[in-house]
C-alpha cells in the first residue's frame, strides 16, 4: 500500500528535527584558540594545536596566502608538516583542495562542537623574502605561519584566543597583550584574527627596553631591542635620542596617533634575516650588522624604521582600497602601491633625517644614486610605472622590486615640487591625520572605504609627473610646531 503523501511528508520532517536536535552546532562568537610551544630552540620549529569551532558537515580550513603588508602571495603552506586533525577523540582524514594546495578539507562528524589540529611551523625557506629571524638566541614568530582558520567569514570577525610557551629565560616584545600566565605559557588578550595576522611575536635572550615617550603619554611607543651579542643593545644617549625624536616628528607630523600603544621591535645578529615590515601597532626590523655601529658615517638603512613607522598611518590606517580584503586567501591588488609604499619613502627619509637616525647628506645621496639608476633602466622603454606595482604578485619567491619604492619616492618629491610651484599643500599629509580620534580596527575600515587613496597626482598630474623630475628637492630642516612649514616638502 503507497503511504499517504502527508503522512509521508510528517514522517520527513520529524525524522529531520531528531538529526537537528541530536546535532551539535558551533558557536559563531566562540574563539579559536591557537596554542604555539616555541621552546624547541634547537631545531627551531614551532609545536602548533588549535581548537576550531565547528559544525557536521564539510570544513574548509585556510593558510594564510596573501599577507597584509607582503603585496603578494607570501604565505607559504610549504611551512606545515605533520597536520593532525581529530575531533571527540578520533582522528578525522582530510585531504588538500587540488586546485588550492593552501586549503584543506575535512569532514566533521555530527554531535562535534570543535575540531583540534596539530602541526608544526618550521622555518620559511631560504628564497622567502620576508622570513621572521629565528637564531640561537632569538624568535620572531609571524602568526600566519602557525594558524589555519575556516573559510567563509572574514577574518575581522573571527576571534582568536592566542598563547605562546617561551624557552626559559627569555624576554619579549609585542602588540599583543598578556592577559595571564601559568605553567610558561603565556595567554594573550582576545583579538580577531587579522590583529593576530599584523601583530608579530620577537623574543630574545638578550633583550632591553626603551620608552620612546615621556612618562603618562597616551598610546606611547616603546623600542623593543634584541641583539645576539648582547653588547648590540648598547646604544649611546645620542642614538636614543634619536628614536625619540622620530617618534615626536611623525606625531607632529600627522597629528593624532592611530593606535592603543605602539611596539618598535628592532634585532640585529650575524646569521639573521633582513627584515622590515609594517604592522598596525607595531614594526619588525631585522639587521644582520650592528644597527648601532658605525653611527655618523653609516646610515646602514637606518631610515627603514622610519618608513615602517610612518606606514601605521598611510599603509594601516589609509590603506588602498584594493589592498582590503575580507580574508587572507583574497587576492588582493597593488594599484596604488605607488602611494602606499613611494609617499612612505619619502616620508621615512624625511622622518630620519630630521630625527638624526641619518643625516641629510646621505638621504640626498640615496636619492641621487636612485634617481640616476632608474633613469638607465631599460624596462622603461617597454612597460609604464602601473604595470611595476603588479612585481610583488609576479615575484613572490624573491624580493619584490618594489620594496624599493624609489619610483613612488620620486613621484612624490615632484608632486611636492608641483605643490611649492601653486603656493599648496604637499598633497598626501592632511588626510592621513587622525582627527584627535583613535582608530579602532571598525573606524579604520570605514575610514579606508569611505577614503580610499586617491589622490589629486591623476591626469595631467602623473603625466607630468612621471618621468623623473629635473631637480631634487633638497630637506628642510626638522620641524617645530605641529604643522609644515610654507614651502617644506
Amino acid at each position: 500500500m503507497t503511504p499517504h503523501p502527508r503522512k509521508l511528508l510528517t514522517a520527513c520532517v520529524l525524522l529531520w528535527l531528531i538529526s537537528a536536535a541530536g546535532a551539535v552546532a558551533a558557536d559563531p562568537a566562540a574563539p579559536i584558540e591557537v596554542r604555539v610551544d616555541a621552546t624547541n630552540e634547537a631545531q627551531q620549529v614551532l609545536q602548533v594545536s588549535e581548537r576550531i569551532p565547528a559544525t557536521a558537515g564539510p570544513m574548509r580550513l585556510l593558510f594564510p596566502r596573501w599577507l597584509p603588508g607582503f603585496h603578494g602571495p607570501y604565505g607559504d603552506v610549504s611551512q606545515i608538516a605533520g597536520l593532525e586533525v581529530r575531533a571527540a577523540g578520533q582522528r578525522l582524514p582530510w585531504r588538500r583542495d587540488p586546485l588550492d594546495p593552501h586549503a584543506f578539507l575535512i569532514d566533521v562528524p555530527v554531535n562535534v562542537p570543535k575540531v583540534d589540529l596539530s602541526f608544526q611551523s618550521v622555518r620559511a625557506p631560504e628564497s622567502q623574502p620576508y622570513r621572521a629571524p629565528w637564531a640561537t638566541q632569538l624568535l620572531g614568530l609571524q602568526w600566519h605561519a602557525a594558524v589555519q582558520y575556516p573559510a567563509g567569514r572574514p577574518v575581522a570577525e573571527i576571534q582568536v584566543q592566542p598563547s605562546i610557551r617561551l624557552p626559559a629565560g627569555w624576554q619579549q616584545g609585542w602588540a599583543l597583550r598578556v592577559r595571564a600566565e601559568r605553567d610558561g605559557w603565556l595567554a594573550f588578550e582576545p583579538v580577531s584574527l587579522e590583529t593576530l595576522v599584523d601583530s608579530p611575536v620577537y623574543a630574545g635572550r638578550n633583550y632591553r627596553r626603551l620608552e620612546l615617550d615621556p612618562p603618562g603619554t597616551a598610546q606611547p611607543v616603546v623600542l623593543h631591542l634584541f641583539g645576539d651579542p648582547p653588547e648590540r643593545l648598547q646604544p649611546s644617549e645620542a642614538q636614543i635620542v634619536a628614536h625619540r625624536a622620530l617618534v615626536r616628528q611623525a606625531t607632529m607630523l600627522f597629528g593624532a596617533r592611530p593606535w592603543r600603544h605602539y611596539d618598535l621591535l628592532l634585532a640585529t645578529g650575524e646569521g639573521m634575516h633582513r627584515t622590515a615590515l609594517e604592522h598596525r601597532e607595531s614594526s619588525e626590523n631585522v639587521y644582520t650588522t650592528d644597527y648601532f655601529k658605525d653611527w655618523a658615517s653609516a646610515s646602514r638603512d637606518r631610515d627603514t624604521v622610519a618608513h615602517d613607522f610612518a606606514h601605521a598611518w598611510n599603509g594601516k590606517f589609509r590603506r588602498p582600497a584594493d589592498l582590503l580584503a575580507s580574508d587572507f586567501n583574497t587576492p588582493t591588488q597593488n594599484s596604488l602601491l605607488w602611494v602606499y609604499e613611494g609617499l612612505t619613502q619619502y616620508y621615512g627619509m624625511v622622518l630620519a633625517a630630521r630625527a638624526g637616525l641619518v643625516s641629510p647628506e646621505q638621504i640626498r645621496h640615496r636619492i641621487g644614486r636612485s634617481a640616476a639608476h632608474l633613469r638607465e633602466l631599460p624596462g622603461r622603454r617597454w612597460r609604464n610605472l602601473q604595470d611595476t606595482t603588479n612585481d610583488p604578485a609576479i615575484a613572490s619567491s624573491a624580493w619584490p622590486s618594489w620594496e624599493d619604492a624609489q619610483p613612488g619616492l620620486l613621484l612624490r618629491i615632484g608632486a611636492a615640487d608641483l605643490a611649492r610651484c601653486r603656493h599648496a599643500d604637499p598633497p598626501g599629509h592632511r588626510w592621513l591625520a587622525v582627527a584627535g580620534r583613535l582608530c579602532t580596527p571598525a573606524l579604520c575600515r570605514r575610514q579606508r572605504r569611505a577614503k580610499p587613496f586617491d589622490l589629486c597626482l591623476r591626469g595631467r598630474g602623473v603625466r607630468t609627473l612621471c618621468h623623473p623630475p629635473a631637480r631634487l628637492a633638497g630637506f628642510p630642516a626638522r620641524a617645530s610646531g605641529p604643522h609644515w612649514a610654507a614651502g617644506e616638502p
